[in-house]
């Protein structure tokens, strides 16, 4: 009889992970953006509010403190449109950032970003960083502006940075950690005085230049393909 229980309690666990996954990749498809931050089976979904062809960089960081405080599974979901953006750090997120689909949702960087300024503070200028966490991130293209995006003498880094700790957000680096999966996310850069105007689409590392050590808690996988 006990045998049997625990078949049974093996089966309903297994059946409540596959309607989860089925849940959450249904998030990244249009005709579910009517939730607009209503729970979801497997988190809440936090839509931003954003108006293509503006700036969203405070309603985006807006949208990932909601999603923070509403636990861990939650979705920042941004909607079909082309949005400016600077830079954001979002820190011990374990969640998904998704949009409707390369070229349908774009992120294009700033211009006159200081990328100096980001420098002289031991970190590297990467658009968008995640440092710490579990993290999804699908379904959107990231992209420079034509031009150069950077004021100053330090170029753009990159447009995605995935960082297992930051210079001077963790104080025990060695034991901070970083999984994050990469799916159907387009990265686009372009030429700026001879140069490139941005050097990476994505880096997996810790977001410290003065380290010397060799990062080893970092868990990527990326994707390629439309897996909705």
């Amino acid at each position: 009889m006990k045998t049997v229980q625990r078949i049974l309690f093996l089966l309903a666990g297994i059946c409540l992970m596959i309607a989860c996954s089925k849940s959450d990749q249904s998030i990244s498809d249009q005709s579910d953006l009517s939730l607009k931050g209503a729970p979801a089976s497997c988190g809440e979904v936090i839509l931003v509010e954003a108006v293509s062809g503006t700036d969203i960089t405070d309603n985006l960081m807006q949208a990932f403190i909601e999603a923070k405080s509403a636990g861990p599974g939650s979705c920042v979901q941004l909607p079909e449109g082309e949005f400016y953006l600077g830079f954001i750090e979002v820190q011990d997120f374990f969640g998904s950032f998704k949009g409707a689909g390369q070229g349908k949702t774009i992120i294009t960087a700033n211009t006159g970003l200081d990328c100096d300024a980001v420098w002289n503070n031991g970190l590297f200028p990467y658009l968008i960083k995640f440092v710490s966490g579990d993290v999804y991130v699908n379904n959107m293209t990231l992209q420079t502006p034509s031009g150069g995006p950077c004021i100053g003498d330090v170029a753009l880094y990159g447009l995605l940075l995935l960082a297992d700790y930051s210079f001077g957000f963790d104080p025990d680096p060695e034991n901070s950690y970083i999984k994050a999966s990469v799916d159907n996310v387009e990265f686009i850069g372009g030429w700026y005085n001879d140069d490139y105007n941005c050097y990476f689409g994505f880096m997996a590392t810790q977001d410290d230049f003065s380290a010397s050590w060799r990062r080893s808690n970092i868990d990527i996988t990326v994707w390629t393909g439309n897996s909705g």
